[in-house]
Formats: C-alpha cells, structure tokens, sequence
C-alpha cells in the first residue's frame, strides 16, 4: 500500500490536537492544449481541432461507432501518473498528428505530414513511460500498429495488416511491459483478441475455431475494446459477458447475468492493475436502459445508470488503480462528466430528484456544459476510458462558445480523490479507552476521509446522522477487508466496492467497523474512504482498534441483481457472485 499521507499528533491530556481539517473543494483546471491564438498563454497556437475521445453525450453515435461523422471519428485521449496526456490534433498548417502533452510543452509522436502515414486509426494508449500505442495507416498500403515516444521515429511495430491480420479493431490498449491488447480480423478468417510485444504474440480469444472449453461463453466477441493491465491480463467483452484472460487458455468470468443484463449490451471493458474491470452495459428490463458496473472475481459495483438524477451514461468510463472511476452522464440537453452519482433511494433524498441533482453537482461533478471555462462556456465534452489517473487527474476534451476547443485537465480538489482526502478536525485520547479517537465535524457525505493507519475502524456518528453507505473503498492494499455493524458481517471486500448500509440492513447504522488492513502499525500508512451520510452535514468519530476476533452472523443474500435493484431511481449497487450468479450486496 502506497502511503499518501499521515496523521502526526503529540499526546498532551485528554484532548490531544485540533487539526485543520479542511472542506471539500471542487475540481480546477489546467490547458493542456487549445485553439485560442491569444498571446501569453503559455501554450502553442498551431493547433487547429481536436479529436474527441470514444466517450460523448447519448446518442445514435454513441450506441453505435459505425454511423459517427466520419469527418471526425473519435480516436482517443490518455493521461498517466506523471500528467503526461496524449491526444490527436489537426493543425492550422494542415495535417493531423498524434501529440504528448510533458511537463507543460507538446512533443509530436507521429504526423501525416512527409512521412510514412497517411493517416491514423481509431485508438490510442499511453503508459507510465510516457509510451504511446495508436494505429497508422501507411503510404504504402496497409495498417500498423506501433509505439511511439515524443519522437518521429523509432517506432516499435506490434503487429501489421501485412501479415496475418485483415484489419483492426477500434481501439487498442498498452501496458507498462509494452504488451499491447487489440481485436483482429484475420487473412484466414474470423475474428479474435490478441496481445503482443512485437515478437511474442498470444491469441487471448478462441471464437475462430471453437469456444473456451466447448462452452461458448466467451463467443461471440464484437469490435470491442480489449484492455490490458500491467500483469498482462486482458480484459474483454462479448455478447454474453465479461471476461478476462492472460493466457488464452484460462479465461475468468467478471460477469455474466443474463437474467438481469441484456446480450450484446457488454461494451469497452477497461482493466486496472488490481484486476477491478469497468464497463458499460444494458439492463434487460426495458429498451434504452444501460449502467455503468466495475467488476473484480467476487463483487460488482455498479456506479451510475441513465436514471434519476441523470437520464444516461456513456460508454467508455475511465477507472484508476485505486477503482475510482469517472464517466459521462446527462439529464436533458445538459450533459457532464462525474464521478459518482448519489441513490435516489437514499433516506437523505427521499426520492426528490433536485436534491439529489444538487448533490450530485456539489460532490461528483467535474465538469458540465454550461460551466465556465477559462473564460467562455462550455457547448461539449468528451473523455475516454484513460482519461483519470490515480491522482484523479482528468484529461477531456472541451469545446467552448467562444469557437475555441482543446484538451484539458481537471484537477481534483480536496476531498474529491483517495489521494487528496479531508483529514480529521481534531484527535482524542479520552481515558479508558484502546485507542485514539479522530474526530470530522460538520463535513458533507460523497467525499473521501483520512484517518491514520491502525489495524482497524471503527465509524461512529457523533450527530444526529446515519451512515448510509461506504461509496468507495481504497485501493492499494494486498487483502479483503471485513466490513461489519456490530455483530453482523456485511462481506469482505476490496478497493472500489461500495457497500450501502439502506440496502442490506433496512436503514443507515451509527456506527460500523472496518478490519483485516493489511499494514504495519509502526511504520502507517493512511486508509482514505467515501462515505455517504443521511443528513447534508454529519459529525462522526473514528476509533482506531486492534485486530478483533469474532464469529458473527452472515448476511444473506439475495438471488439475483435485480433483487433489490429498482432501477427507475438507480443509484449504485455491490454485487457478490458466486458460482457465477449474481447476488445484489449493497447499492449507492
């Protein structure tokens, strides 16, 4: 577990510190790249346009790739851990070229112009070594894909429509190890997902021949996608599912619910390196109905759907390695982009939309049409699914009314991202008692909070408020961790499962536990969680414990997702699998 920061406090008596807790701030802006010729903005002006990334506001074009303007075809943008983002341009000279955005200057990695390409395909992908994958089209026939550095020239080739592939999938995706995953059709016939360095390639899928163990689950594979994590695990869809492989043999099941989810309605799966996928899918109760699900082995967290208080989400959302995952959703002609999405079923909303919108907008919003950026208002956006980093840093794309278009970051403020948690307002060490105890005061739900490092929490409200759900759990760690409320185990679960207490228990709680963190106690590091609350504002403590020892109740679980899913005012569920059916665990 990477350590981000810690609590320091001095015991004097009974009340040992007052801290400066801070507030949960909004999300700033830095340009990474724009179209506006004004002078002294500490950019270049050569840029013309920019190409969107795969996710954009609902419509014909988002369900379906193949009727989007061809005159611009969405091709991706990317950002890492060190800020770098990578994007495609067209530039006022003429050309189009694939650009890296480090330490504040633009570096052009390829270009059609006096060179090789005649152009470049649907997708790109950037590492953490500032390596960027994308498909060019050569003057000379043909599609490669290659990595590519800040350089025009010395291009790594990956694989090439020359040899036994027929053409290429939209989208590919680069680890750290330079594996790249992308979906091929082959000169033989058929179709399948491959990954490769450029000399040892592996066939992940089986659909051209027969299917994995003669069952069928994972065929048919569609144009989707593929994504591959650091580990060399490919995460991909089909028509039936969700599956991941590192081999091409064995091939894992993240989901699969016919019962509740629609076939063919699986889209852009996109794995982190804690092997947690995100996902676009459609729900099989009605027409048009989708949500957006992260997934592991053994829980589903299913973060917004195109319900109250939004009325769609997009394809392509993005998730860091921490599980936190940002995406695209709108409600009228306004759309945004979000980071979480409250649950209209959450006593503290009552089913009042507005309330919950509000929320919505003060804690997950990034960004929105309408909002007022560097100077004039934003008409549109766009992301992809690299666009968040672990420091939830968001690279989008933005048009604005004064004609001026680009690409930008948003910035997290305090609060809004696991690495940038509210810290605690004051610690005790009241007299008969195990531990320290960490007081928040008057702080609003939906925010991340940072306690010191112990072996175990225990939460409890100080006001007159319920917790009402866990929004997030961090990620980073080794092991499950054990979520309880009093005698009652809720589950084991891991960074990016959310766990909510109305859903399972009837009601919010006081107070709950946390244990089984993995850390050593002498040397700490911090253990940042979302919380929800019943109330605007709530007071809570936070007791730190040693490790307990218990054989409480279990919880049961339902049979199947849509047990308690009502998915007319969607919020969030966690869903245990088990034995490849699904369970609904918890909602936000």
């Amino acid at each position: 577990m990477k350590g981000y920061q810690k609590v320091q406090v001095v015991a004097i008596g009974l009340c040992l510190s007052v801290l400066a807790g801070g507030r949960a701030e909004a999300f700033t802006f830095t340009r990474i790249a724009d179209s506006n010729n004004a002078v002294g903005i500490g950019v270049l002006s050569n840029f013309k346009s920019f190409v969107q990334g795969f996710s954009t506001p609902w419509s014909h074009s988002n369900w379906d790739w193949s009727i989007q303007s061809p005159n611009s075809p969405p091709q991706g943008l990317a950002i890492n851990n060190s800020g770098q983002v990578a994007f495609f341009a067209d530039l006022k000279t003429g050309g189009r070229g694939l650009f890296i955005n480090a330490g504040g200057s633009n570096k052009t990695v390829a270009s059609n112009i006096n060179s090789q390409f005649s152009n470049f395909g649907q997708g790109l992908s950037l590492n953490e070594k500032g390596e960027i994958a994308f498909f060019g089209n050569l003057n000379t026939g043909g599609q490669n894909i290659l990595i590519g550095q800040g350089t025009t020239t010395n291009y790594t080739i990956i694989a090439s429509t020359n040899g036994q592939y027929s053409s290429f999938g939209q989208g590919l995706s680069l680890n750290d190890s330079k594996e790249v995953a992308f979906f091929a059709a082959l000169d033989a016939g058929g179709a399948e997902i491959f990954k490769s360095n450029g000399t040892a390639t592996t066939k992940i899928t089986s659909c051209s021949l027969t299917s994995i163990n003669g069952s069928g689950v994972e065929c048919p594979i569609d144009a989707q996608r593929p994504s591959i994590s650091n580990d060399g695990t490919v995460a991909f869809t089909s028509d039936s599912g969700v599956f991941t492989s590192k081999d091409g043999v064995t091939t894992n099941n993240i989901m699969s619910d016919p019962g509740s989810f629609a076939t063919g309605r699986y889209h852009d799966a996109s794995i982190n390196n804690s092997g947690r996928v995100v996902y676009r899918t459609g729900l099989n109760s009605w027409y048009n109905t989708a949500a957006i699900l992260s997934s592991n082995q053994t829980n589903t967290s299913i973060i917004a759907g195109n319900t109250a208080p939004l009325h769609s989400v997009s394809r392509s959302p993005s998730i860091n390695n921490n599980g936190e995952v940002a995406f695209m959703g709108e409600w009228g002609e306004i759309f945004g982009i979000f980071t979480g999405m409250p649950d209209i079923l959450s006593p503290k909303y009552n089913g009042d939309i507005d309330k919950a919108r509000a929320d919505m907008l003060a804690r997950d919003k990034v960004i929105r049409v309408g909002d007022t950026l560097f100077g004039s208002k934003v008409t549109a956006l766009s992301m992809d699914r690299e666009s968040m980093n672990d420091k939830c840093q968001i690279a989008f794309w933005a048009q604005l009314e004064s004609g001026i278009e680009g690409i930008y970051r948003a910035d997290p403020g305090q609060g809004q991202c696991q690495t940038n948690p509210l810290m605690p307002d004051a610690v005790h060490d009241p007299a008969g008692t195990n531990g320290l105890i960490y007081q928040f005061i008057n702080q609003p739900g939906r925010v991340w909070y940072d306690p010191p490092s112990a072996t175990g929490f225990t939460y409890k409200m100080a006001s007159d408020s319920l917790f009402t759900s866990i929004l997030n759990l961090p990620g980073g760690f080794d092991s499950a961790f054990t979520v309880s409320v009093g005698d009652t185990v809720l589950g084991q679960f891991t960074g990016g499962d959310s766990v909510n207490f109305v859903s399972l228990l009837g009601s919010g709680v006081k107070e709950f536990s946390i244990t089984g963190i993995s850390v050593d106690p002498t040397n700490p590091d911090v253990f940042p969680i979302k919380l929800d609350f019943d109330t605007d504002l709530a007071s809570f403590d936070m007791y730190t414990l040693g490790y307990q020892e218990s054989d409480p109740k279990k919880v049961p679980e339902p049979s199947s997702v849509l047990g308690l899913l009502a998915f007319g005012a969607l919020g969030a569920l966690t869903l245990r699998k088990r034995q490849q059916k699904l369970a609904a665990q918890s909602c936000r």
